[in-house]
C-alpha cells in the first residue's frame, strides 16, 4: 500500500509522508482507530488543505463545492473542462508533467504484477475511504473521470473520422472504391477474414512470429500503396478459430514441404479442407449473417463484426515456406482461399475442387472485394479459373489483361498501384 500512496498529490508535493499515510490506512483497516482527524481525513482522500480546496474551486467554477457534487452526480455531461479536471485530480490544481509521470510509472508497476493486484489496492482503498466523503462526493468523482474518458474517445474518434475522409478525399480519383470500403467496414463494425493456422506448419514459436510479423509486414506495405485510411486498420478484424481436430496432416515430401502434384496430394488436400468446411460452416450457421457475406455479430469463438462468410483463408507448411523461404519476393507469397459451401457441381470445371491459392496482397484488394462487393457476379469457381490462367497459378486480377502481372520487390507486389477506377461497380 505504501508504494500505491506515493502517487498521492499530498506525498509528491511532500505535504504529508507515504508512510503515515499507509499507517493511517492499516490501522482503518483494522479498526484500531476510533476516528481520525480532518487533517487525517484530507490525507487519506488525498484533498488539499481546506483554504487551497476552497480556493481551486472557485477558480474552476462559479458553482459551490456542494452544488458541483451534485452536477457531477446527476449530470456529468454538463460538467465544464476545468470542473472535469478539478474533480478528477481530487480538488489539485497545476499537476506537474513530474508528478504525473511518477503516477504513471506506479500505476504502470501495480499493473506489470496482475490487475487483480491493481484492483484488490484500489478497492481497499476505496472501502477505507468511503465514509469520510461529503454526500454523493465519491461518486462525482468516479463520474467526473469516466467523463474525462468518454469526451476523450469521442474526441479520438472524431480525429480519426477527419484523418478517413482527408486519407480518402485524396485518393478517391484513382481508388474511388476506397469509399465504398470504408462505409461498409463502418456500417458493418469491420471487416476481414476468418484464418486457420496449422499448428503443424510451425517448427518453433519463434518462426510463428516471424511469419505472423512478415504477413503484418506484406499487408502494410499494401495498405499504404493503396492509401488505406487509418480507420479500416482501426476496423480490421479478422477472425483465428483454433485448428480443430482430426484434421488431416499434410503430406510432405523428402525435402519436408508439401507436395504440390498427384492424385494423393489432391485427395489429401480435400480432406484437409472438407473437415475445415464443416467447422467453419458449423461456426458460422450458429448465428444469422447477412447476404452480403457479413456477420452481424461478435462471436467469443473468433467471428467478429464484419468478417466475410462466403470465404475462409488456411495458412500451412506450404504457404507458411512461401513467406519465410524461397526469394522473400512479395508476388510469390501466397495463402489457401477456400470456397466453405462447395460441393462438386457439373457446371464446375472437372479439375475445380472449392480451393486455390490467392496472393498474399491481394487480400486487401482485388480478392476482397470481388468476395465483399462482386460475390454475385463472379462465382468461388470463377475465381479459380481466373487464378488457374494467371502467372504461377495464383489469383491476382479479375482483368484477364492483368493476369501476368508480376513485381520483382521484396515489399509491394504487382496491382497496388495505378488507377482502379472500376474495381467495384
Amino acid at each position: 500500500m505504501e508504494q500505491y500512496v506515493n502517487g498521492f498529490t499530498r506525498v509528491l508535493r511532500t505535504i504529508d509522508s507515504a508512510d503515515h499515510i499507509a499507517k493511517l490506512i492499516s490501522d482503518l483497516e483494522s479498526q484500531t482507530l476510533p476516528g481520525i482527524s480532518p487533517r487525517d481525513e484530507r490525507s487519506l482522500l488525498d484533498f488539499p488543505e481546506d483554504d487551497e480546496l476552497d480556493a481551486n474551486i472557485q477558480k474552476c467554477t462559479s458553482l459551490s463545492r456542494a452544488d458541483l457534487i451534485q452536477r457531477a452526480t446527476h449530470a456529468p455531461e454538463e460538467l465544464t473542462a476545468a470542473e472535469i479536471d478539478l474533480l478528477q485530480e481530487r480538488y489539485w490544481l497545476d499537476i506537474s508533467p513530474s508528478e504525473e509521470e511518477t503516477r504513471n510509472k506506479l500505476n504502470y508497476a501495480f499493473c506489470k504484477v496482475s490487475d487483480e493486484h491493481y484492483e484488490g489496492i484500489f478497492n481497499r482503498l476505496k472501502a477505507v475511504r468511503a465514509p469520510f466523503y461529503a454526500q454523493d462526493e465519491a461518486e462525482a468523482i468516479y463520474n467526473a473521470q469516466a467523463e474525462h474518458g468518454r469526451r476523450a474517445m469521442a474526441e479520438y474518434r472524431a480525429r480519426i473520422e477527419r484523418e478517413a475522409e482527408a486519407q480518402l478525399a485524396k485518393a478517391e480519383a484513382r481508388r474511388p472504391w476506397l469509399r465504398r470500403f470504408y462505409e461498409d467496414a463502418e456500417a458493418a463494425g469491420g471487416w476481414g477474414y476468418v484464418q486457420y493456422k496449422d499448428p503443424a506448419a510451425f517448427d518453433s514459436e519463434a518462426q510463428k512470429e516471424q511469419h505472423d510479423s512478415y504477413l503484418g509486414g506484406r499487408a502494410l506495405h499494401a495498405r499504404m500503396a493503396l492509401g488505406f485510411p487509418n480507420r479500416l486498420d482501426v476496423l480490421h478484424s479478422p477472425g483465428f478459430p483454433a485448428w480443430p481436430s482430426g484434421t488431416p496432416d499434410l503430406l510432405l515430401g523428402d525435402d519436408g514441404f508439401p507436395r504440390e502434384e498427384g492424385p494423393e496430394m489432391d485427395a489429401n488436400l480435400e480432406a484437409r479442407f472438407q473437415k475445415l468446411r464443416e467447422d467453419f460452416v458449423a461456426r458460422r450457421d450458429v448465428i444469422p449473417g447477412n447476404d452480403d457475406g457479413t456477420e452481424v455479430e461478435w462471436r467469443n469463438d473468433g467471428f467478429r463484426k464484419g468478417v466475410l462468410t462466403n470465404v475462409f483463408l488456411v495458412h500451412d507448411r506450404g504457404t507458411v515456406h512461401t513467406v519465410l523461404g524461397m526469394r522473400g519476393l512479395s508476388d510469390e507469397m501466397w495463402v489457401w482461399a477456400v470456397d466453405p459451401d462447395y460441393k462438386p457441381c457439373p457446371d464446375h470445371h472437372p479439375q475445380y475442387r472449392g480451393y486455390f491459392r490467392v496472393r498474399l496482397q491481394q487480400l486487401v484488394k482485388n480478392f476482397y472485394l470481388a468476395r465483399r462487393f462482386r460475390s454475385d457476379e463472379f462465382s468461388m469457381a470463377d475465381l479459380w479459373d481466373m487464378a488457374r490462367r494467371s502467372r504461377q497459378q495464383m489469383f491476382n486480377s479479375l482483368n484477364e489483361a492483368e493476369f501476368q502481372h508480376f513485381s520483382v520487390d521484396r515489399f509491394l507486389g504487382s496491382l497496388m498501384k495505378g488507377d482502379d477506377a472500376n474495381l467495384i461497380p
